[in-house]
């Protein structure tokens, strides 16, 4: 039997009413993601729900579509029963002798279809099922590279069609997933004991995901969007750029971007590279003033000693 696990499970011999079986899990072992759910009950549905009636007529018209394809192949008759053509034997096709009294005996039938209007419909039914099912809007990118405008505005329509639905996913999909993989792995033994400072904690799950980066571009365009803004304003005052830390600005840039973080320096060696940087300068500095103090004093020597020699060949 199964202890101190949070989900029960009961295997059951339903003809003679006996649990067979009693055990549990520790994390919820199925994951049932919904696309949306319905106001005020347990059951989610997707956009194949709206689409199901545009795809039944869809079939429905492809279905008289082909019966009018058969009679305009095959062809429909009209016969004349006069006693020697019998119109419920006669059978046409090709190489076939029919007997009758006259040609207008039998004669070919117009069936009145028109293959135009199914055309119409299927067209129209396919497009609104493609746009239901959001194909015509997040369709690949075939053409020339796009610029950077046109990137941010596919990304932004993207988040705006898909973010509700990524959100859900993640709570309902992503996350138990996460979660109950990693609880298997830690269980068998896969990861190492971690150390008592995190014993017991609680772990966030940060997805990379194309999706999921084009959520945090969000972030890189409001941050590109201020820059541009304050590099404005800095030509009327410079002290608005005060308001901005660069340097946090640049750490949430480089995550939302993916960037590898060994590639940015931590804030102690970012200080660290400052300090040194301010104390050469420093030293750079001091020496400068001291070969400017040096040269100062060598030239003023120089005078003293030509107005010296000046005097003395004055008084000669």
């Amino acid at each position: 039997m199964a202890k101190n696990m949070r989900f029960a499970s009961f295997n059951i011999d339903v003809s003679n009413k006996q649990v067979v079986r009693e055990s549990g899990y520790h994390e919820f072992p199925c994951c049932v993601p919904r696309w949306m759910k319905i106001p005020g009950g347990p059951y989610g549905i997707g956009p194949v729900y709206d689409a199901l009636p545009d795809c039944k007529e869809l079939n429905e018209t492809k279905r008289m579509e082909k019966a009018a394809q058969d009679l305009a192949i095959s062809g429909m008759w009209i016969a004349e029963d006069d006693g020697v053509l019998n119109p419920r034997t006669v059978k046409v096709g090709p190489r076939r002798i029919i007997v009758a009294n006259s040609t207008d005996s039998m004669k070919p039938l117009l069936t009145g279809a028109d293959f135009n209007v199914a055309f119409t419909a299927e067209e129209r039914l396919q497009a609104s099922i493609r746009k239901i099912m959001m194909a015509d809007q997040l369709q690949p990118q075939d053409g020339p590279a796009m610029t950077a405008t046109e990137v941010h505005v596919r990304v932004a329509l993207i988040r705006q069609l898909l973010g509700p639905v990524y959100g859900r996913f993640q709570a309902e999909y992503l996350q138990p997933l996460v979660v109950r993989c990693f609880g298997i792995a830690f269980r068998a033994g896969v990861f190492p004991q971690p150390p008592e400072s995190l014993q017991n904690a609680s772990f966030n799950v940060r997805y990379i995901s194309p999706l999921a980066r084009a959520q945090q571009l969000e972030d890189v365009t409001a941050i590109e969007r201020l820059g541009a803004n304050v590099a404005n304003l800095a030509v009327i005052d410079q002290e608005v750029v005060d308001l901005v830390d660069t340097d946090e600005a640049t750490r949430v840039v480089a995550d939302a971007l993916g960037v590898p973080a060994k590639v940015i320096r931590s804030t102690d060696a970012v200080a660290d590279l400052r300090e040194r940087r301010r104390k050469s300068q420093a030293e750079a500095q001091q020496q400068a003033l001291m070969m400017q103090a040096g040269s100062e004093a060598a030239g003023a020597a120089g005078q003293t000693a030509g107005a010296a020699l000046g005097k003395q060949l004055a008084g000669g």
